[in-house]
């Protein structure tokens, strides 16, 4: 079943994608530093912040197929996505990291950021087939007040298979020469959301940390 796609804002998510800005590192090999300096943009009436978005990928749990699978992170025309891995005994052990540089816009009026919508898959790499699916929204992992935040979750992806990760999001750095009114191509009214799922259809995650 085909989704629906909608590309980013031009400006938003350039970089999507790009081999600068993937990453497939081991669990935990990295420390993030918490001293970085957040990107703030004055854009008529929104604030706009650039975060890098780490996703490590832990583990896909009671998943009861044989060939090798993937997870796919992808919004609009673009996508990032695991090395192949294979269950053993109903669990697929990730453990790679996968990262990328967005944009969140903060409008004056509101205390946190806007949506920004993506989609989530889990495939097999030898039918192509999409074996769990769901949305999240990395919005939800970020707070304008705070440089990091990291948080160890759990999204079901079917019936059967959950994926356990953690959501690291750092801010980068800051510009404070850009003024203006925004038009149709900036902010995040294009959110991607497939045609199939409703835009108030997002995965319902459970902090593994508390």
């Amino acid at each position: 079943m085909a989704f629906g796609r909608e590309a980013p804002p031009a400006d938003e998510d350039e970089n999507f994608g790009s081999q600068e800005n993937r990453s497939f590192r081991k669990f935990g090999s990295r420390l993030l530093g918490a001293g970085s300096v957040g990107n703030v943009v004055r854009l008529g009436g929104k604030t706009k912040y650039v975060y890098d978005l780490e996703v490590m990928v832990e583990s896909v749990e009671s998943f009861s197929g044989t060939e090798p699978v993937i997870l796919v992170i992808e919004r609009g025309n673009e996508s990032i996505s695991t090395q192949p891995m294979t269950s053993s005994g109903g669990r697929v052990e990730i453990e790679q990291t996968l990262s990328k540089k967005v944009t969140f816009f903060r409008p004056a009026d509101m205390s946190s950021f806007q949506k920004k919508i993506f989609k989530m898959l889990l495939k097999g790499t030898g039918s192509n087939s999409i074996l769990g699916k769901t949305n999240f929204d990395a919005a939800a992992y970020a707070d304008p007040e705070e440089v990091t935040m990291q948080r160890r979750l759990k999204f079901k992806l079917s019936n059967q298979a959950s994926v356990i990760m953690t959501i690291t999001t750092t801010r980068l750095s800051m510009d404070q020469g850009q003024t203006g009114s925004i038009d149709g191509s900036v902010g995040d009214s294009g959110s991607f959301v497939p045609s199939d799922v409703g835009s108030d259809e997002l995965a319902v995650d459970f902090d593994l940390d508390d």
